[in-house]
């Protein structure tokens, strides 16, 4: 993902941060509806999430959970290509219509920058990106001509299914945890911990027949406390996707890569 490909494998991308709660959210939400509304973001949900409190169960075994709801707003483009969701305590913007990462980030910048105008964040605790990218190969290929060898798992001499590798690194910024999912024949779909909602897939990467394919799924986060301004966050990332690009381009073999430019 270093320089601009022409038939990029990236199905989905998001990029995110969290603060502390804002206990008011509910009340800014509305005049955040009506800027981006017009800034090509008209389509507008809200989501009730459930969280589950057990308490502690080692003195009170008989204690009964509690249930709370909280809501998340989702702020979506026309074309359900892109859009961001906001919580009361984090702020995300997701695309399946990834163009560069210069794109990317400046969308959720301008998006961060008038969340902040509204709300005034004060310091933001976690700031990362996620990418997936759908390895397809053409006709006559195989998948692990796409692949590095060191990701492909042992081979039995036996039709394989399906499979998964993984492995996380510590960086300078924090943590990377790079995942490759595998299958023999399956459609294009979502990681379990991760099922975006109000976006749509791009129809580049819906195809309604299983085949095979694989799934590279990279997130790069940082920890820690950091001012909300747009500068700030660009530049921080701009060294997360560094870091996603050195390890996007170390699984990824040169024959990938010929064939997504």
């Amino acid at each position: 993902m270093s320089a601009k490909l022409e038939n990029a494998p990236v199905y989905y991308a998001l990029a995110q941060v969290r603060f502390n709660p804002v206990a008011l959210m509910p009340k800014f939400a509305d005049e955040i509806q009506d800027r981006l509304r017009k800034s090509g973001f008209p389509v507008f949900e809200i989501v009730q999430s459930h969280q589950i409190e057990f308490g502690d169960l080692t003195k009170n075994p008989d204690l009964k959970p509690n249930v709370t709801q909280t809501p998340n707003w989702f702020f979506t483009s026309e074309d359900k290509f892109n859009g961001y969701v906001l919580g009361t305590d984090f702020f995300t913007f997701q695309t399946t219509n990834y163009n560069t990462h210069e794109e990317f980030f400046s969308s959720f910048c301008e998006g961060l920058t008038l969340l902040n105008e509204f709300v005034g964040l004060g310091a933001i605790s976690r700031i990362g990106i996620r990418y997936l990218d759908a390895v397809v190969p053409t006709e006559g290929e195989s998948i692990n001509e796409y692949l590095h060898q060191n990701i492909l798992g042992v081979d039995f001499g036996l039709p394989w299914s399906g499979g998964s590798w993984e492995s996380v690194f510590k960086t300078d910024e924090g943590m990377l945890v790079s995942k490759v999912y595998k299958t023999a024949s399956a459609t294009l779909g979502f990681p379990f911990d991760l099922q975006p909602r109000s976006v749509v897939m791009h129809e580049r990467f819906s195809f309604s027949e299983g085949k095979e394919h694989a799934v590279i799924d990279i997130d790069h986060y940082a920890e820690g406390s950091f001012p909300p301004d747009a500068d700030t966050i660009s530049k921080l990332l701009e060294k997360l996707h560094a870091s996603v690009n050195k390890c996007f381009n170390a699984i990824a073999t040169p024959l990938a890569f010929e064939r997504w430019s």
